[in-house]
């Protein structure tokens, strides 16, 4: 398990209209690498029925670290549209509300786009422009992702790519032989107290059960302490 710098949850922020994509394909990665760390990415977390301003608002508040994607359509839209003056722009609320908190805030800027300048922005969001941003670009996507994860939970590349063996191909390289040894092992107890051997005492219907129940479960336990 990477240790996330006692990192618990963290908030991505994004326009739908320029980093959806971007937004879906950080969260996945996260949790791979990440498996106990709560990700807040609102297509998958927020749940059907539930308040999405509240919902928003309490994950930004309760977040250890919030990532501002900063795309081309992030403050003027393709047809010039200031998104960010508007009363009610969750983008601009969002990283408002994550400035204001105890979170750690890490713009991401995408591809080509730059940082806004502080006199362009709204007044409640000028401090982002101070930040240091980070590039994400498609072209380079793992590359930068990979030094973005880097910066945020100080854990290297090398330990990141580690991450991506198959859990299942070692869960079970770990877990078969272990499995194995066991079932060896209870019926070696077994001939030492009855003289027979295990298919005798219990008969070649649960002996089979044995011989697979016990590496699956062992298989099943060193997965989710590896994961």
């Amino acid at each position: 398990m990477i240790k996330t710098k006692k990192i618990r949850s963290l908030f991505i922020s994004y326009r739908r209209q320029d980093a959806a994509a971007t937004a879906g394909r950080i969260a996945d990665r996260l949790k791979h690498l990440f498996p106990k760390l709560n990700v807040f990415h609102d297509v998958d977390t927020i749940k059907g029925g539930e308040n999405f301003s509240d919902k928003i608002f309490s994950s930004i508040e309760q977040s250890d670290v919030v990532i501002c994607l900063i795309g081309n359509q992030w403050g003027i839209t393709a047809n010039g549209e200031n998104r960010l003056e508007e009363e009610v722009d969750y983008v601009r609320l969002e990283v408002e509300t994550a400035l204001k908190s105890n979170a750690a805030v890490y713009p991401i800027l995408l591809n080509d786009t730059k940082m806004p300048n502080e006199d362009d922005l709204p007044k409640e969001i000028q401090t982002i422009s101070t930040l240091n941003a980070m590039e994400l670009r498609d072209s380079r996507f793992n590359d930068d992702l990979s030094h973005i994860v880097e910066s945020i939970f100080s854990v290297s590349k090398s330990k990141q790519q580690k991450r991506f063996l198959p859990l299942l191909i070692r869960a079970l390289v770990l877990g078969l032989p272990l499995g194995l040894f066991l079932v060896f092992m209870v019926a070696q107890l077994n001939h030492a107290l009855t003289g027979s051997s295990l298919a005798y005492s219990l008969g070649s219907f649960m002996t089979t059960a044995l011989i697979i129940l016990f590496p699956t479960l062992c298989i099943f336990f060193i997965y989710q302490k590896i994961k």
